[in-house]
């Protein structure tokens, strides 16, 4: 038994949408008239001496995470991939549910519902809109959007530096500090590709004081998803004699 979705698709919420967009995955159908009111996937933990938690859902979600500050209201959008949002009020911080990646259609207006109910079940109406640097993510988009619509500020965050603040915030930790970023790619302020990151930072900024050499990323990226086009940029700019004029 799994979660009722296709993949990169939010969870089958009622009976007829389950029907419909499952009819191809699913032999049978146990229905059930209760309604489910919003969206859960199973959260993911770790346990290792402590409980490491990997995506967190139901169970966990939303109870809020304590602040070592206080601040105005704010609405974080989140990245593209495995995203979630929160949204902060005084010293707590709502976090949502795992949302998904943010690569279709159905995932983008799971996220914008679920924004306005959490803006509803806390009372919040953000100030600012936080957003990734990334301008081609669908989070981003909504964020820029929504704040120009309702006259809100807007804060871009690099990808990076996002990563190594909820370090701190978790561990209590107020900086500055030297940071180190390896998960994965992000948007830099200088409008390459970063990832392998160190940076001198606190909560609202960061210096870059060190990262990994720059490689080419044949077809931008596409290169992330076909990581043998990464092979290629490790070959040697000119063939050796033995393999010139060959295919």
């Amino acid at each position: 038994m799994t979660s009722g979705n296709l993949s990169e698709e939010p969870i089958a919420k009622d009976n007829d949408e389950a029907l419909t967009r499952l009819k191809g995955i699913a032999d049978y159908f146990l229905l059930h008239n209760r309604g489910i009111y919003a969206r859960y996937d199973d959260s993911v933990c770790m346990v290792e001496d402590a409980p490491q938690v990997i995506r967190r859902a139901r169970g966990y979600a939303p109870y809020p995470i304590s602040l070592p500050f206080r601040s105005k209201q704010i609405l974080a959008c989140g990245a593209e991939l495995k995203n979630t949002f929160c949204l902060i009020k005084d010293e707590h911080a709502f976090l949502s549910q795992h949302i998904g990646d943010m690569e279709n259609e159905e995932t983008l207006e799971h996220f914008a519902n679920t924004i306005e109910l959490f803006e509803k079940l806390f009372r919040l109406e953000p100030e600012i809109i936080a957003y990734d640097m990334h301008p081609e993510y669908l989070s981003t988009k909504y964020a820029l959007q929504v704040g120009l619509e309702r006259g809100l500020g807007l804060i871009p965050v690099q990808h990076h530096h996002a990563h190594i603040v909820s370090c701190l915030v978790e561990n209590k930790v107020k900086g500055p500090v030297i940071g180190v970023a390896f998960d994965g790619t992000g948007y830099g302020t200088d409008g390459t590709i970063w990832g392998g990151e160190f940076l001198l930072c606190d909560f609202r900024s960061f210096q870059r004081v060190g990262h990994l050499e720059y490689v080419p990323l044949p077809g931008g990226e596409a290169a992330i998803k076909k990581p043998y086009r990464m092979a290629i940029t490790a070959c040697p700019r000119e063939m050796p004699p033995s393999l010139q004029g060959t295919r």
